[in-house]
């Protein structure tokens, strides 16, 4: 694939990367259980406009999913039990080859199913992963859209109270972003790491969903980075790179090698992501400003 002009980008850039999705997300439970414990709040919402919402609560062992999206959590069906509670029990995720036998003592897997969306007609299928103890326990939330593609969320932890509920928004407005939180000058063997998939909604705390790698994204999607340095000049032209980050990493990141010039200038380095080349996807091109360090001296 041929990596997009500097024209092109401009054209592009000047049309979505600056655009901002601002939803206004309703945070409203009717009725809850009487917990054992002390709850924990995480709040899904699905589509463009994320308008369909999927209550989670943990507590304790217990867990809980507002399947339909009415806000009751009292209802039959929407207490959801772990395979993790029972050692005998054999997990396979049926996307993918990973496999737990027996699961492990800190591991939960709640297999809360499918889910439908009236208003978008889409269906969802959500998976819950539990790791660690319940006081420090990390979260993945993986949800295939509608058949199309998956992906994840993760997050360090649930909300004390459903206004601090984190939020993951899932089949919404795909863009790209960084993983590399910096680059040093000088460095070889650096990667330009990023993810595809959905950000957090305006004024919402929680963290991005990430396309995941599997059958539902073509192997030959990646995205492609063009990279301005700061006030460096070369033959009378703005010093600039592209990168092609087709190299796959995990389950979700995008790598590719990349090298701060030796006349690059200080500060942050302005890269431009795009995924022209999956029309499924549909992604907005983004720009992130990305640190540029000098490296540290090394010891004698």
């Amino acid at each position: 694939m041929q990596l997009l002009t500097a024209a092109i980008i401009t054209a592009l850039c000047s049309e979505v990367c600056g655009a901002t999705d601002s939803v206004s997300i309703d945070r409203t439970l009717r009725r809850e259980p009487v917990y054992g414990t002390k709850p924990q709040y995480c709040l899904l919402v699905f589509g463009p406009e994320a308008k369909f919402r999927v209550w989670l609560i943990v507590a304790g062992e217990a867990f809980y999913a507002d399947t339909n999206s009415d806000g009751d959590l009292t209802e039959r069906g929407k207490r959801i039990y772990s395979v993790g509670n029972a050692r005998v029990l054999t997990f396979v995720d049926p996307n993918s080859q990973f496999m737990w036998l027996p699961v492990p003592e800190n591991e939960r897997i709640y297999q809360v199913g499918d889910i439908y969306d009236p208003v978008g007609r889409k269906w969802y299928n959500v998976t819950v992963r539990r790791t660690g103890k319940l006081k420090a326990a990390t979260f993945e939330v993986l949800v295939g859209v509608n058949e199309k593609f998956r992906q994840l969320g993760k997050l360090a932890r649930f909300g004390e109270l459903p206004q601090d509920a984190p939020v993951l928004h899932f089949n919404g407005p795909l863009t790209l972003g960084l993983f590399t939180p910096q680059i040093t000058r000088s460095r070889a063997g650096q990667r330009l790491s990023a993810w595809a998939g959905t950000n957090v909604p305006a004024g919402a705390t929680g963290q991005p969903t990430y396309i995941v790698h599997d059958t539902g994204v073509p192997a030959y999607t990646f995205p492609s980075a063009w990279v301005d340095f700061p006030r460096g000049v070369r033959d009378g032209k703005q010093l600039h790179t592209s990168v092609r980050l087709d190299q796959r990493v995990d389950r979700t990141r995008f790598d590719g090698p990349i090298q701060v010039p030796d006349d690059a200038g200080s500060g942050t380095a302005r890269v431009t992501l795009m995924m022209p080349n999956w029309k499924n996807g549909n992604i907005r091109a983004a720009t992130v400003e990305l640190p540029i360090v000098e490296p540290t001296a090394t010891k004698k």
